[in-house]
């Protein structure tokens, strides 16, 4: 059974996710948001994006209450055991933004859920990056401390770095045609002039980086708009 983003804080659910909405294409008449927390999101794509139909899937029954009133049709349950009430090919535009690593088998789930997204369709996906150097800190003190948020959430159960991100997408049949990403501004502060470079995280050296490694560095979570091969 996955672990979908299972809060108790209501809190947690309620984000229009600007950095998300802004992936969307415009032309995305029919979306499914999974993961759709209490529906801010899709309510936004239906105002500013015009989207005409817009479907949600959550696993909390009090957000999936809320997500009701935002959406035009919201699914209670677990998304790695529903099947979907949609033609084959209805959306355009299918959102996972921080729900990949909530799930048991992600490529099971995309694979089935693909069926639903158009030939033309898109994908926007949100991704912690496990890469993180302040995990990396951690972790090379020995330290792997779940957290009530962030990369190392407890209601995780997949970590990825961007290849393993990259890979998991191939798998289903999807490349990128966007990759950005939400940095911490540390990174603006430490930018080297040349390449390569060393990298002290605490007790770590890293050694001969060159600039999208380091970068990866300070990136903690992924941003991602997908299409089919």
């Amino acid at each position: 059974m996955s672990n979908q983003k299972n809060k108790e804080n209501p809190g947690y659910y309620n984000s229009a996710r600007p950095e998300i909405l802004g992936l969307i294409p415009e032309n995305s008449l029919n979306i499914l948001e999974v993961g759709c927390g209490s529906g801010d999101l899709g309510k936004v794509c239906k105002e500013a994006l015009g989207a005409k139909f817009v479907a949600g899937i959550e696993y909390n029954k009090e957000a999936a209450l809320l997500a009701g009133k935002n959406l035009d049709q919201i699914i209670q349950g677990d998304v790695e055991e529903l099947e979907l009430p949609f033609a084959q090919g209805f959306f355009d535009c299918i959102v996972y933004a921080d729900i990949l690593e909530h799930l048991v088998d992600p490529a099971k789930v995309l694979k089935k859920q693909l069926l639903h997204l158009s030939p033309t369709g898109k994908v926007v996906a949100s991704i912690p990056n496990v890469r993180y150097f302040a995990v990396l800190s951690h972790l090379v003190e020995g330290n792997w401390t779940y957290q009530d948020e962030g990369i190392l959430d407890r209601d995780h159960l997949r970590f990825f770095t961007l290849k393993e991100m990259l890979k998991l997408f191939a798998e289903v049949g999807l490349k990128p045609s966007f990759i950005g990403e939400n940095l911490n501004p540390q990174y603006y502060k430490n930018t080297p002039k040349e390449y390569p470079v060393n990298l002290t995280i605490g007790r770590l050296n890293l050694l001969d980086l060159n600039e999208s490694e380091f970068k990866d560095l300070f990136v903690f979570q992924y941003l991602l708009v997908l299409e089919r091969l």
